[in-house]
């Protein structure tokens, strides 16, 4: 088939199937769309690092099934690049795994997820969290600087998945879809202080209870401002006094205003937007387990124009420079509400 037969039969189809060709077209031309095949990209941009040790390892030999081999001579340990990271120890093949990053960036349901990848409903589970611990551990590590707009947002807190721990529980079980027992910024309310800097660093973390307070935002953010970087953020006291403590030039927008003299908190408003929209798509979820899915929003932000193959190539760059021993007794096990101060 010629390219302008091609073309002509592609300006035929309707926008969703061209969307599909261009996907398909995509992974053929990007093969680093294979997770396993990723992974040592990634791991190897910097040269083997040991898992453990952090230092660098020699080739040992091969696996019985081809994959390169790997020594450490500190900890004596043998090892193969996809140790210590999702794919790892999941007897699954790359293709099951590249279904499920597609299904994770596409935000589906679990139970979709599952039938879509043909693995279980508690595998598809903890897969997931996986992914969101790496997200969190590369969240944690970025810094902002130049023109930084901060603000908070508030969530309900939420003991689901704690139940069968036997712990007491502060307050009386609350329906879906009900308010707060106390109103106004009580300590039922999870205070999540956000920031966003001019080259797109995005974070979020849950820091305190209630109001935010110089403490939680030092406690959240701590040296990961730069110094002598401009803030933006609306007139709370305690971003005065976060912004001295850290040479910083504070721009306080008014009462009820999102601009001031050039200045606007706009772009971390629309990240506490993309954080309802995954607080209702997931039904509030569950307290212990909101800094995975507050750094995947924050991962995701400013990526709607990409399409899926890009986003996963995107999410397995993001997760494969991460380490994780993530397994059920660390994930059913966490705090229950995991406050910073």
């Amino acid at each position: 088939m010629k390219a302008n037969t091609l073309k002509l039969s592609f300006s035929k189809l309707s926008a969703p199937e061209q969307l599909d060709v261009l996907d398909y077209c995509y992974s053929l031309v990007h093969k680093a769309d294979d997770p396993t095949e990723a992974c040592n990209n990634v791991k190897t941009a910097g040269g083997c690092v040991c898992p453990s040790c952090k230092i660098h390892a020699t080739r040992y030999g091969k696996t019985a099934s081809g994959q390169q081999r790997y020594y450490c001579k500190k900890c004596k340990k043998t090892f193969v690049m996809t140790a210590c990271t999702p794919i790892s120890r999941t007897k699954k093949n790359s293709t099951v795994w590249r279904k499920y990053f597609e299904c994770f960036v596409g935000q589906k349901s679990l139970r979709t997820t599952a039938k879509d990848c043909g693995i279980s409903l508690p595998t598809a589970f903890l897969w997931r969290h996986k992914i969101l611990d790496c997200l969190e551990q590369s969240n944690r590590a970025i810094k902002v600087e130049g023109t930084i707009q901060m603000d908070e947002t508030f969530i309900n807190d939420s003991y689901k998945g704690n139940y069968h721990h036997k712990i007491e529980l502060p307050r009386l079980a609350r329906k879906h879809g009900k308010h707060a027992q106390k109103r106004g910024l009580s300590r039922e309310k999870l205070c999540i202080p956000c920031a966003g800097d001019s080259a797109g660093h995005q974070v979020a973390i849950v820091a305190n209870r209630g109001k935010t307070s110089v403490k939680a935002l030092y406690a959240a953010y701590g040296n990961r401002i730069a110094l002598n970087s401009d803030i933006c953020s609306d007139s709370e006291k305690s971003y005065r006094i976060l912004a001295n403590r850290n040479s910083c030039t504070l721009h306080a927008m008014p009462s009820g205003a999102t601009t001031h003299k050039g200045y606007n908190i706009q772009r971390v408003n629309a990240l506490h937007s993309e954080i309802e929209k995954m607080r209702v798509m997931t039904k509030n979820v569950a307290s212990k387990y909101l800094n995975g899915y507050l750094a995947f929003c924050c991962w995701k932000y400013g990526k709607s124009n990409l399409s899926t193959s890009e986003l996963v190539c995107s999410l397995m760059n993001s997760v494969f420079q991460q380490s994780t021993k993530t397994t059920w007794e660390n994930v059913s096990c966490r705090k229950a509400i995991p406050i910073l101060v």
